[in-house]
């Protein structure tokens, strides 16, 4: 599981922009957008691999990195919506820098009180829990698996490659059905069903560790392109429903602070996840000569992945309400009932 993507942050990043869409369709097309440009990233990275080194191949990553983050100093725009700072009468730039400090501290200080009452709200936070938790409680073995994959069946990282762009035309394809056809569907009921397929194609790194797929004639290279990319797709996709549900219930004001906070919280909760499969790993024994404990571990990380549905009443059942202060109520008093 991938939880510290980049494009993860990203995608919840321009929800951010896109907040004004009540009913996700500006939200659907920038992950339409994000998953179309990972099929092109991803292309891309394939084909380099065959001329660069692996050094190369981390230069262009950083230079293009580096590329953005100075495009994006080029953005005119006003910081935490402060405006212009006051003109000093007498023209004093000392006296004018420390106003124009005191500005932006008192602005941040605003901010801070404004995102510590929209996350007291239950209605809020009840669903942030959630889908924070349905990631942190997840002990992450990607790394072991993957060093199965390449070391121990000699899979090329080509083949892994290939399957994280089939995943990411996944992606694609299940943004534009959400934008099309699940939508409209009860969230509570949406969140169970993917958060149960995404334990189920967990065990799909079972099959292949215990060697099953050889039994039924399905070569290790496309079973893992199949599979992989299967599970790569739905784990990215549950981020999508939930941004749309997130700026729905972010109180007018505190749009941009609570998003910030959610990406931070996702990060922390990829961290934990690591560390869990960490721990995990060491308690099973996995190491680089011996894989005797991966299937125990995969059988546990597909369970744990399960849990979150036994708590999926903090999601709200339906589609809040687009008035802010009624569908607050209303939720509150809806996942209240349930818990």
């Amino acid at each position: 599981m991938h939880l510290l993507n980049p494009g993860h942050l990203a995608g919840i990043l321009m929800s951010v922009l896109l907040f004004v869409s009540h009913s996700g369709e500006l939200q659907s097309f920038a992950w339409l957008a994000m998953a179309a440009g990972g099929v092109v990233g991803n292309l891309s990275a394939g084909y380099a691999m065959k001329f660069l080194t692996p050094k190369a191949m981390v230069l262009v990553f950083v230079f293009l990195l580096a590329l953005q983050l100075l495009l994006a100093f080029t953005v005119n725009e006003r910081a935490l919506g402060l405006g212009p700072v006051k003109k000093d009468t007498d023209d004093n730039p000392d006296a004018k820098e420390v106003e124009g400090r005191k500005g932006v501290v008192s602005a941040m200080w605003d901010q801070i009180a404004t995102l510590k009452d929209s996350l007291q709200k239950p209605a809020l936070w009840r669903p942030l829990l959630w889908f924070l938790s349905s990631y942190f409680v997840i002990p992450g073995i990607g790394g072991a698996i993957f060093f199965f994959q390449t070391e121990h069946l000699g899979l090329h990282v080509s083949v892994l490659g290939v399957a994280r762009l089939v995943g990411q035309v996944g992606l694609l394809l299940g943004s534009m059905l959400f934008n099309k056809a699940l939508k409209g569907l009860p969230l509570r009921k949406m969140f169970a069903a993917v958060q149960i397929l995404l334990s189920l194609c967990m065990l799909t790194d079972y099959i292949i560790v215990k060697r099953i797929n050889l039994e039924y004639g399905i070569p290790d290279k496309w079973f893992v392109l199949g599979a992989s990319a299967f599970v790569e797709a739905i784990g990215q996709f549950k981020i999508l429903p939930f941004t749309v549900l997130l700026a729905q219930l972010c109180p007018p004001g505190s749009e941009a602070s609570v998003f910030a906070f959610f990406a931070s919280a996702q990060t922390i909760a990829g961290l934990t996840n690591g560390y869990l499969g960490v721990a995990l790993a060491n308690y099973l024994q996995i190491t680089a000569k011996d894989f005797s404990g991966l299937p125990t571990g995969i059988l546990i990380q597909s369970f744990c992945a399960m849990l979150p549905v036994l708590w999926i009443g903090l999601i709200p059942a339906s589609e809040p309400k687009p008035n802010k202060e009624i569908q607050m109520k209303a939720v509150e008093d809806e996942t209240k009932k349930e818990l």
